[in-house]
């Protein structure tokens, strides 16, 4: 059996996961006796086995891969192992679910590595340094599919930006996500820094060249994996060599995928974002659907319609939000009581600054 992922590779996406699904386990090392060790009780030990099933597509073919079976995480990591390099079985993805519920998505390994074989042609990296969860599908391809063929890769968690500097060498890719990469003091000169679930923003991708960073922002979702590419120097993204473009979105082995986004084609491989069809911004990582922000919003007591978008400030993307409210409103007192109000929005879905008035929005007053 050729091998996919080594052992030390999946250690680290096995006790992520781990961290993740049984409360209070966070950095304990899946190791030992699930019960006795561990502390695992009935229902996290369910959770835990369904988590590892549906990633590693271990129920398709064997029930020998059942692993509420077995009573330690040693015999559940040969499990892992053999389903994770048996090339007719699948990985699994959760989509994020930051704007519904999170859906499955499956991958066949031929398409990932394929992926994968790409990026080490493209980049010529000799070492992986991973800020982004492995378990989430870039964090996964960067970190531990191409990562487990070099000869360095560490996983660092995002409180530890400050490391970069001292642990980073000249040839290594370093993965992060744009909010991320706000956090950077620290120059880090002639790295390849790789965002991987957004575009970074022209300000912050300028004040990171001038600092000696190359960079690459990488374009696609957990239904599709990568479909593009774009350096920071460039304008626009370029299609990966075994996509196409397509009426609605792109193709690839007869597939076809809607994209979620508007696309401006400057030619049958180059395309620049416009902006997401269904009003989603990245907020800290994460989709934030400014439709269900403004829905909460109008539900506010006094409100007779808001008005909602993004703006920029030194931290990255935000919402704004203006508040027309009903004539007998009193607007000295709504104002007092908004932020008490805003405090039961998720924090991502809290506008950072706001207008209250009586008359309508006024686009071209607003900032």
């Amino acid at each position: 059996m050729k091998e996919i992922l080594d052992y030390k590779s999946l250690e680290t996406l096995v006790n992520e996961v781990f961290w993740i699904t049984v409360p209070g386990r966070q950095n304990v090392s899946f190791k030992g006796n699930l019960k006795d060790d561990l502390g695992i009780d009935s229902l996290d030990l369910l959770d835990l086995a369904s988590e590892f099933h549906f990633r590693f597509d271990m129920l398709s073919g064997s029930t020998d891969a059942y692993l509420l079976q077995y009573s330690t995480a040693e015999l559940w990591m040969e499990q892992i192992y053999m389903a994770a390099n048996d090339p007719k079985k699948r990985f699994g993805f959760f989509s994020s679910g930051s704007i519904g519920k999170p859906k499955h998505i499956w991958h066949s390994k031929q398409m990932l590595l394929k992926e994968r074989d790409f990026w080490l042609e493209l980049t010529n990296a000799k070492g992986i340094l991973c800020l982004a969860p492995v378990r989430h599908i870039y964090g996964f391809i960067w970190g531990l599919l191409i990562g487990s063929k070099l000869k360095r890769a560490q996983f660092l968690k995002i409180n530890q930006w400050h490391e970069l500097a001292e642990r980073a060498n000249i040839n290594d890719l370093i993965i992060g996500h744009p909010s991320a990469w706000q956090q950077i003091r620290t120059p880090f000169p002639h790295q390849l820094a790789i965002s991987s679930t957004a575009p970074i923003e022209k300000n912050l991708t300028n004040r990171l060249q001038k600092e000696g960073v190359k960079g690459m922002n990488i374009y696609g979702s957990t239904e599709t994996a990568a479909i593009g590419w774009q350096n920071w120097n460039e304008d626009y993204f370029q299609l990966l060599p075994y996509w196409s473009k397509h009426k609605k979105g792109v193709t690839h082995s007869g597939e076809n995928f809607e994209i979620p986004d508007d696309l401006h084609w400057i030619n049958e491989q180059q395309f620049e974002i416009i902006g997401r069809k269904d009003a989603v911004i990245q907020i800290g990582g994460q989709n934030v659907s400014l439709t269900e922000v403004r829905n909460q919003l109008k539900e506010i007591i006094g409100v007779k319609e808001v008005w909602v978008k993004s703006f920029y400030n030194n931290l990255g993307l935000r919402i704004y939000s203006y508040f027309q409210l009903k004539p007998e409103i009193n607007k000295d007192q709504f104002e007092r009581d908004l932020p008490a109000i805003l405090q039961k929005l998720p924090t991502i879905m809290k506008p950072r600054k706001w207008d209250i008035s009586h008359s309508p929005f006024n686009k071209l007053k607003q900032s």
